[in-house]
């Protein structure tokens, strides 16, 4: 009989250590699985921290670059205003040399027309000369004289 209880005591033995074992196994496989869900977890985290960054970064390009378009917008509206502003001065002086122009072709028209009655006139008192009339040089005077007005 204690051939007997020894054995029963040493399956009973057996029986816990085995159940320890198991009981050990089962803790290192929970503390096993944890870690591997911690390491994805970490690894989504990683992954969605990745994803933000490219999509601020895409962002910041975005924004860049609408607002580079905008400066070339506002750059080509300041050209367009420069360029119809400089055209408006050049209208400006065109008219402007225009208007003197045709003052002057009047002033020189004038002038001929002056110049021309100056001529007639130095030819109406020449001609009585000519035809032996004999005048002295006061009466001669005195015909040039209107004409010094003019």
């Amino acid at each position: 009989t204690a051939i007997v209880e020894a054995e029963i005591q040493n399956a009973a033995k057996e029986v816990v250590r085995q159940q320890r074992q198991k009981e050990e196994e089962a803790l290192r496989l929970q503390r096993q699985k944890e870690e591997e869900e911690l390491r994805l977890q970490k690894q989504r985290e990683a992954e969605e921290l990745r994803l933000l960054r490219l999509k601020e970064e895409a962002d910041l390009q975005r924004l860049k670059e609408e607002r580079l378009q905008r400066l070339k917008e506002e750059e080509e509206i300041k050209l367009q205003r420069e360029r119809h502003q400089r055209q408006e001065e050049e209208e400006m002086r065109v008219k402007r040399l225009r208007e003197e122009k045709e003052q002057l072709e009047l002033k020189l028209q004038m002038e001929r027309e002056i110049q021309k009655r100056l001529e007639q006139d130095v030819a109406r008192q020449q001609t009585p000369q000519t035809h032996g009339k004999s005048g002295s040089g006061q009466s001669q005077g005195d015909e040039l004289t209107p004409n010094s007005d003019s």
